[in-house]
């Protein structure tokens, strides 16, 4: 009987770990469990949610597996299993078994929104539906199941049956701040501001306590043109919770734009938390750079995520070894570390995903920039020298040949991935007026994502493609570096395209968002960063009209002169003259609040405190991932991910269109508080949704957050709230924000 107490002390306290998402100390503690409780279903499914909340779903799956061959008929096991699968990317198989559990208990409405994910994935879309409808009918209170089908809707582009299941929600479920703020992202990405500021401003109310919610109202805000509001929102949320890192970088980025440089790049700082890239995880125990005596040190600098970043902010390491001494180790992607290679500058450079403990300090690229020119706009270096490959000259020198036409290169797209892509992003047919200017030849840079459209729009015959001819290696830009060196003019939207150009010489037309990054600042037509380049803006938001307008203008009349100057010289003065067009353009070098808490000051402080307990965890920046819906600001795109129920524990919110519907406030997120949330997001999605808590963790791009939904454990007390379709900072790119759903767990 003693034995048997002991065992289900354990057992409880293990219960308990877990609910306290102490995943490290219940796996401690599981080893007794199996090794005293052996053959008993109850340890295995509990061992299973220990690994499931780790997220090692395959050790999960099996000890769940274990579980049900003496509870196969059990209902929660089996969607235990379910999600699990789902995970694993076993959408087939989840279906199949989440189909058994609902034979058991059809009235079990979270069974429907695992189903409905399934089919989802399984891209069986009418199914999908069905099954979000009949929880929804089940139970009308299973927010998951409005924000897993709005999402769905959302995806797709539907925004008007997205709407109409946000506004249903509300009505079922007065004053859910995961719906309003979900709704007013969705409002945010059709450009309806007014409804989008209400609709967060009720979420708010409903959720005064909750940092997403005052993210998504804040990104709203920005990109209705109220910066001042949404810096005032962005310090709310942070307020509320200080290492908040997306509303850090998101109100770093306004003031930047803004060339408030010293408290802008001290809040910018923070994204080092956001970027997979820099890897912090990787570099407990040892300081950032701030600028120390560090002669003969070697320093690792960090590349950022987005080979763009890479290129623009390389010019600051000549300085760096000229007025520091040091040995630099530069962290790049091996994709374009043939652009760096020839400099004697750099001693060393590495691929981030190496692992390379050889360094006294370490600092993230861009945040040279504070330390070398605290102000970027009076004291800016020249770009960096890139390598260019002389049998690549030789090459697409051949290929295009030499003649009197003017040369334009063509990028209308950048990575799809990137959460501002919808803001960056132009429709090549918007193009068609200017493939009409005579005597000028148009060459595409565009690859990947946005390739199809030529095709599409029947322009094969006005551009040249060399698509299946370039960049086909390890090496990214190895043939595109060669073909732009040979253009006169290179038209595209922000992309690394841009930084490409700019520093190659090569005259570059810049094509921007009204809301555009902060490094090109505000209704500038000329930038501190490249001489060679122009910058052509939006006057409405999304209207591209009068910005194509003013290029083709523009072109005509460069393309005619160009044309005039070279069409009565002999062959070699047109070399010649192509040539002189990207090598005559020299960049001018200049080597050169409040209290506000920079990210680096926080990280090296936890740095100090733990150096002798280095196996002690730092403490982290929130990101909130889950719940954030990313969408106005962000720099990067964010994937799609569903809604699950650990996920709207974390927070998501949207609101309907219809005023009436807010009238009652009610606490979701109170109404989900005691529910596990050891289950992840489902998929990622690029548009805006509301940010949910969790996600709140995860992201730092200015845009929605969304929220995301529950997975299945316990029905009454399941509801994470968290949903990460959102609004994405700008600090990673501007998009529509990922939307993460998690299951209830």
């Amino acid at each position: 009987m003693k034995a048997k107490q002991i065992l289900d002390q354990e057992y409880q306290k293990t219960q308990q770990f877990i609910h306290n998402k102490d995943f490290l100390s219940a796996e401690n503690n599981t080893e007794f469990l199996l090794k005293h409780g052996k053959q008993d279903p109850k340890i295995y499914e509990l061992v299973g949610d220990v690994y499931f909340g780790k997220k090692d779903y395959k050790k999960s799956v099996w000890y769940f597996f274990k579980a049900a061959e003496q509870k196969e008929n059990d209902h929660q096991l089996l969607c235990k299993i379910s999600e699990n699968l789902y995970y694993l990317k076993k959408y087939d198989n989840a279906s199949s078994i989440i189909a058994k559990a609902i034979e058991i208990n059809p009235a079990h409405a979270y069974s429907y929104i695992i189903l409905g994910m399934c089919k989802k994935e399984m891209g069986i879309d009418e199914e999908a539906v069905m099954a979000f409808e009949d929880a929804i009918n089940i139970n009308p209170q299973e927010i998951l199941a409005y924000l897993n089908l709005g999402l769905f809707y959302k995806q797709k582009k539907d925004y008007e049956n997205a709407t109409k299941v946000y506004q249903q929600g509300i009505v079922n479920n007065p004053g859910n701040h995961f719906i309003l703020s979900n709704l007013g992202n969705l409002f945010y990405l059709e450009q309806k501001y007014d409804d989008a500021i209400l609709s967060h401003q009720r979420a708010v109310k409903a959720k005064p306590d909750s940092p997403i919610v005052y993210y998504n109202y804040a990104n709203t805000l920005l990109h209705a043109g109220k910066i001042e509001d949404s810096n005032k929102v962005y310090k709310k949320a942070i307020e509320i919770d200080a290492n908040f890192a997306r509303a850090h970088v998101n109100l770093g980025t306004n003031l930047l734009t803004y060339q408030n440089f010293e408290d802008g790049f001290k809040e910018y700082s923070w994204r080092m938390y956001l970027d997979e890239k820099i890897n912090i995880n990787n570099k407990q125990g040892k300081k950032i750079w701030k600028g120390e005596e560090i002669s003969g040190k070697n320093l690792l600098v960090c590349s950022e995520s987005g080979f763009g970043n890479v290129i623009q902010f390389s010019r600051y390491l000549p300085i760096l070894k000229e007025q520091f001494n040091c040995n630099i180790i530069f962290s790049c992607p091996d994709e374009i570390g043939h652009l760096f290679s020839h400099l004697d500058f750099i001693d060393q450079i590495i691929d981030p995903s190496l692992e390379f403990d050889d360094y006294e300090y370490w600092i993230p690229l861009h945040s040279l920039i504070p330390i070398i020119t605290p102000n970027p706009a009076e004291s800016c270096p020249e770009p960096m020298s890139l390598h260019v490959n002389e049998n690549k000259m030789i090459e697409w020198e051949t290929l295009m040949g030499v003649d009197n036409k003017v040369k334009i290169g063509l990028c209308w797209q950048g990575d799809i991935k990137n959460p501002r892509d919808h803001l960056n992003s132009i429709e090549l047919s918007n193009f068609k007026n200017l493939f009409n200017i005579e005597n000028t030849s148009f060459i595409s840079l565009q690859k990947g994502h946005g390739h199809h459209q030529i095709a599409k729009n029947n322009f094969s015959e006005n551009m040249i493609d060399y698509d299946m001819l370039v960049d086909t290696g390890s090496q990214k830009f190895l043939d595109t570096t060669a073909i732009i060196k040979y253009l006169d003019l290179v038209i595209t939207t922000d992309t690394s395209i841009a930084h490409l150009a700019g520093s190659l010489g090569t005259q570059t037309w810049l094509l921007l968002p009204k809301l555009s990054d902060w490094r090109w600042f505000q209704n500038n037509e000329e930038t501190i960063w490249y001489e060679n380049m122009r910058l052509f803006r939006q006057t409405n938001n999304g209207d591209w009209s009068d910005v194509i307008k003013k290029v083709n203008d523009e072109a005509i009349i460069l393309c005619k002169n160009l044309y005039d100057i070279r069409k009565d010289m002999k062959p070699d003065e047109v070399q010649e003259a192509e040539n002189s067009v990207t090598e005559d353009i020299q960049l001018n070098e200049e080597t050169q609040s409040d209290t506000v808490v920079s990210a680096e000051d926080m990280f090296n402080e936890n740095v100090s405190n733990t150096h002798e307990e280095l196996n002690e965890e730092t403490p982290a920046a929130q990101n909130y991932s889950d719940e954030v819906n990313e969408e106005p600001v962000a720099e990067e795109a964010v994937p799609e991910e569903t809604i699950t129920e650990q996920t709207f524990q974390d927070e998501t919110v949207e609101e309907p269109a219809v005023e009436e519907s807010y009238s009652e406030e009610t606490n979701a997120e109170e109404a989900m508080a005691n529910e596990p949330d050891n289950v992840e997001n489902f998929s990622t999605d690029a548009t805006e949704e509301p940010l949910t808590e969790q996600s709140y963790s995860e992201n730092a791009n200015q845009e929605p957050i969304a929220e995301e939904a529950l997975s299945p454990q316990t029905e009454e007390n399941n509801h994470n709230d968290s949903d990460d379709g959102s609004i994405q900072p700008r600090v990673l790119r501007d998009d529509d924000g990922g939307e993460k759903i998690k299951f209830k767990r």
